[in-house]
C-alpha cells in the first residue's frame, strides 16, 4: 500500500506571486458499494495554485477567488495541507466499486445477482413456540 502523499512538481516565485503546480497520489480502502467487502483504490490528481503577496487586510481574509489566495510578503512557509485535502476529497468516486470483467466483480469475482440473493434462513425462537402452536390450533 502507497503511503498517501502530495508533492510540488513546480514552485515558481516572483517577487509578487508564488506558483505552484501539486501532484497527489494515495490508495484508499473502502467497502464496496455492492458487497461491502474492503477493497484497494488508488486516488490521483494535480492542480496549480497561486498565492499573491499582499498587504489589504481585505484580501488576506478573503478565502474566494478559486486557486487564487492571499498571503502576506513576511510569510516563509505555505501549507498546502488543506488544499490537497479538499482536492482528494473532490476526487474520491460517487460510487466506490471495483471494476467489472464479463458482470463479474474483479475484486471478489460475485455477479450483482449473487450478491442480491438473500441467503438468510429464518430461525424462530423457541420463545415463540407455545404462540405459533396456538395460532396452528384454531
Amino acid at each position: 500500500m502507497k503511503t498517501p502523499g502530495f508533492s510540488v512538481s513546480t514552485a515558481i516565485q516572483s517577487n509578487r506571486q508564488v506558483y505552484a503546480a501539486v501532484n497527489f497520489d494515495c490508495n484508499f480502502i473502502f467497502p464496496c458499494d455492492r458487497c461491502l467487502e474492503d477493497f484497494g483504490m488508488n486516488i490521483n490528481g494535480n492542480f496549480e495554485a497561486v498565492y499573491k503577496y499582499s498587504r489589504d487586510p481585505e484580501e488576506l481574509d478573503s478565502g474566494e477567488g478559486g486557486n487564487i489566495f492571499f498571503i502576506a510578503p513576511e510569510m516563509n512557509f505555505i501549507d498546502l495541507t488543506e488544499l490537497v485535502r479538499e482536492y482528494i476529497l473532490i476526487s474520491l468516486p460517487m460510487r466506490k466499486a471495483p471494476g467489472e470483467t464479463d458482470g463479474r466483480c474483479d475484486y471478489c469475482g460475485k455477479t450483482e445477482e449473487e450478491i442480491l440473493q438473500n441467503k438468510t434462513t429464518q430461525e424462530i425462537n423457541p420463545v415463540w413456540d407455545k404462540l405459533l402452536n396456538k395460532k396452528n390450533l384454531k
